[in-house]
């Protein structure tokens, strides 16, 4: 049997753009010594939590976001964070793993392992693929509500105008080979987690492996964490409308979500991921 192999690509997004009664205020983020540090203002501060509170006492009175501010934001306010896998620029340590089947890249893992197999056991590639990836779509979408149903979060109900922006996008990245997030998320008011598998089988793994990073996850601080960007997104509670999106490029197959309202809002993450 050949191998088939799987490319697993991550990227941590470093820019920050908040925004605050009009003005917009820039945020990096890095790791340090192991941590995740936050820079404003040429000053290094320890959570994203004592960055806000920066901001709020050199503005007093500031409020962060709103729903009709044309940010990047979901609609309790804060600001978005994206998360993604990377583009193939230099200095982005991809990581490949060949595996002889999907069943050996799933693995044992508990809870993910079980749902992965529930949805996708009689999955027909070939098929699919002649379809239009329509199956897999729907079964991304299954998925991704079997793991919110468990997180308390409501189910994602797929939104036209959304899987047409997924599949341009999925359909641009194919052509180009560049995987990197779209850049008009902040204009779209989406979210996104983007996936790839260099076979369409493989492909399919991409919301287990979003769901896996919940191992990085931190319920405890309730803050943001590059590690787990895809996971949050995935389950987070406020998003509610969702479009997928899956084009084949030379090198395999590019998967996009597309989310609003979207996730990762500094500032929210207690009340939108929620334990299982």
């Amino acid at each position: 049997m050949n191998n088939l192999l799987f490319v697993y690509y991550f990227l941590t997004l470093l820019g920050i753009s908040l925004i605050c009664d009009g003005r917009t205020f820039s945020i990096s983020a890095k790791r340090q010594n192991g941590r995740i540090v936050y820079t404003y203002n040429g000053k290094d501060y320890p959570t994203q939590e004592a960055v806000m509170e920066q901001i709020k006492r050199e503005n007093p009175g500031v409020i962060f976001g709103t729903s009709d501010s044309p940010s990047n934001q979901n609609n309790n306010g804060g600001y978005n964070r994206n998360n993604g896998y990377t583009n193939n620029g230099g200095g982005n340590n991809p990581q490949s793993f060949t595996r002889k089947d999907v069943t050996d890249l799933v693995g044992n893992n508990g809870y993910s392992s079980e749902v992965f197999k529930s949805i996708w056991k009689d999955y027909n590639a070939d098929n699919d693929e002649k379809n239009g990836y329509k199956n897999m779509k729907e079964r991304m979408l299954n998925e991704s509500n079997e793991y919110r149903k468990h997180h308390r979060a409501p189910p994602l109900e797929i939104n036209s105008t959304l899987a047409e922006m997924a599949q341009k996008y999925a359909e641009k990245l194919a052509s180009t080979g560049i995987f990197a997030h779209d850049p008009n998320n902040r204009k779209d008011r989406t979210g996104e987690n983007l996936g790839f598998g260099s076979a369409l089988n493989i492909a399919a793994t991409v919301v287990k492996l979003w769901y896996d990073e919940n191992e990085y996850y931190d319920y405890g601080s309730k803050q943001y964490n590059p590690k787990a960007g895809h996971f949050t997104q995935l389950v987070w509670k406020e998003s509610t409308k969702a479009g997928f999106g899956v084009a084949k490029g030379s090198k395999g197959y590019y998967v996009v979500c597309k989310y609003q309202p979207p996730g990762n809002v500094i500032g929210f993450f207690d009340q939108n991921v929620l334990k299982r």
